[in-house]
């Protein structure tokens, strides 16, 4: 279907999900823009077609069963990169409100790119900010119904960087892989200072993705204090357990 890998098609029917013709076009232009700007601005260490197929699309999708896509909701996706897993999830689910969250300017570029040669314009969002200081702002302070990412720090680390973006009652759904036993329990503190809980970790079950991909679900239970996160830098140098 207009030139994407069988792999990457069969892949999303392990997730119940499929594309129409546009969508399938949509996912090409996106990763041929994508090989493109790679070999001037290095966006990501992922290089031939098919591997951005099924490492970053596929890989990105493995989210998309655990969103509730019966209503408008409002994502955020927090270390953007070269748009991954926040642009895929737009492309099969247009009415998401996404907003991409990237401090490299470089990537955020090629996000704006991506935005515009797709026609995303409507309720897709870029932004050039450390989640430091975004997570001040009153018009993105607990304001989200998910955040989501992808490769971005420890989950101590996360749970700073993201719950203050959440409503009460939304969710981070963290990309992870193996054993993550260590994480969960180093992030306990985090959890109780700044106002959530591990609801569930899904496994991924895909013959095309690593063994041991996990989605980690946190919940968010109650506002989370003013003072978090901290400082640009500090969470990572510090974290909260």
């Amino acid at each position: 279907m207009n030139n994407l890998s069988s792999e990457f098609l069969e892949g999303l029917t392990h997730f119940d999900l499929t594309l129409d013709d546009h969508q399938a076009s949509s996912l090409v232009k996106y990763r041929d823009q994508l090989m493109i700007w790679n070999q001037k601005f290095n966006l990501t260490a992922i290089k031939s077609e098919f591997d951005i197929e099924i490492k970053l699309f596929l890989d990105s999708l493995s989210i998309a069963n655990y969103i509730d896509r019966n209503r408008p909701v409002k994502v955020l996706d927090l270390g953007s990169g070269a748009g991954i897993p926040g642009l895929p999830l737009k492309i099969l689910f247009p009415h998401i409100e996404m907003h991409l969250l990237e401090s490299q300017k470089k990537k955020v570029s090629f996000i704006e790119h991506i935005i515009s040669t797709l026609e995303l314009n409507k309720s897709t969002y870029a932004t050039n900010e450390r989640a430091e200081t975004l997570a001040h702002h009153i018009s993105h302070r607990e304001k989200y119904d998910y955040v989501i990412c992808r490769a971005v720090a420890k989950l101590p680390v996360l749970i700073e960087l993201s719950l203050p973006f959440l409503k009460t009652g939304g969710h981070l759904l963290a990309q992870k892989n193996g054993d993550i036993t260590t994480e969960i329990a180093e992030s306990e503190k985090g959890l109780n200072t700044i106002g959530g809980y591990v609801k569930t970790i899904h496994t991924i079950k895909s013959s095309f993705l690593p063994t041991g991909r996990k989605i980690v679900d946190i919940e968010k239970q109650t506002n989370s204090p003013i003072m978090f996160p901290r400082r640009p830098g500090i969470p990572n140098k510090n974290p909260l357990k």
